[in-house]
């Protein structure tokens, strides 16, 4: 069961009154816990298309614990929609070492401007396209984002709300409480971020 840990991030509402709320639980058998952030965007800020835009397509220029995002391949499934096998890799943080995580990911879009997408890691016996691993420059564990992890982007009202659930295995020698601990925090900082970047593209628009 979901049990809020942040029942309004701080440091948002200047945004138009933007809000959100940080959400966590443990599935059986993980020592990861799973992360629900329910983020609602004033549309003054940006339309829905912006913000699919902002957080799918120009992350790297605002999620600083992020240091690649490389395409490395495109297939199709059986009903025709677009998979992609994507390299993302982030930045030592929080006294965590550099990750790396291979993943697929489908984007499902909604005659109403709505999407969802879905990721799940690579599977480790699978090989991983381009070499993309080794041939990082410097060294990176490789992490696993599980199935069920999103983003799902929806209209409501006057808001666009940008939910994004996260369960990852960051693998190597680390404590799994101290990555719990430290995720909540780092999605409120996650928000504080991408809503100053929404308002810097705001400000250019005008």
């Amino acid at each position: 069961m979901w049990r809020c840990t942040t029942e309004s991030i701080s440091g948002i509402e200047c945004y138009d009154g933007a809000h959100g709320s940080i959400h966590r639980m443990t599935p059986a058998g993980h020592k990861y816990s799973k992360f629900l952030l329910q983020l609602y965007i004033p549309s003054t800020c940006g339309t829905l298309k912006d913000i699919i835009q902002y957080c799918k397509t120009e992350r790297l220029k605002w999620d600083t614990s992020m240091s690649r995002a490389d395409l490395l391949r495109t297939d199709h499934d059986e009903s025709g929609s677009l998979l992609k096998t994507m390299l993302y890799t982030t930045k030592k943080e929080f006294g965590i070492s550099a990750r790396a995580f291979v993943e697929r990911e489908w984007n499902i879009a909604f005659d109403d401007g709505s999407m969802t997408s879905f990721s799940n890691s690579l599977p480790f016996d699978e090989e991983v396209p381009l070499n993309a691993i080794e041939q990082l420059p410097t060294p990176h564990t490789r992490g696993v984002n599980y199935p069920g992890s999103a983003w799902i982007f929806e209209k409501e009202k006057e808001f666009t709300k940008m939910t994004m659930c996260i369960h990852s295995d960051l693998k190597g020698w680390i404590y799994p409480g101290l990555v719990n601990m430290s995720l909540n925090a780092h999605l409120g900082n996650f928000s504080r971020i991408l809503l100053q970047y929404i308002e810097e593209r705001r400000k250019k628009r005008n």
